[in-house]
């Protein structure tokens, strides 16, 4: 897989590129994007009984269309809910690794 190497000033500019590549991963998708955000957001609602973030919806939406993401973002926003919900919608088996003694380490 080739790397990309990036050299950006600013978290604004990160963000323009992150969305530069979800827009190409779409693009790929024959517009199927609105339908699966669709999906992620019903999920989302009979599961967790609330509304998606759009940057929620994003994210998972870059997971699964084999996306690195990264999410940068306070205690509480809700960066664990990008990583849960392509599980909503798809039904291979999905692992997922939360290092919980580190993040505690951080938080102190």
């Amino acid at each position: 897989m080739k790397r990309l190497r990036f050299s950006c000033q600013s978290h604004a500019e990160e963000k323009n590129i992150s969305y530069q590549n979800l827009e190409r991963a779409r693009y790929r998708t024959d517009g199927q994007f609105d339908t699966l955000q669709q999906a992620l957001q019903q999920q989302c609602r009979e599961r967790c009984h609330h509304e998606a973030r759009e940057w929620q919806l994003d994210a998972a939406e870059a997971f699964l269309s084999g996306l690195d993401c990264t999410i940068l973002a306070g205690t509480g926003f809700g960066k664990s809910l990008p990583f849960t919900m392509p599980s909503f919608v798809k039904t291979d088996d999905v692992l997922i690794v939360l290092a919980l003694l580190n993040s505690q380490e951080d938080q102190v």
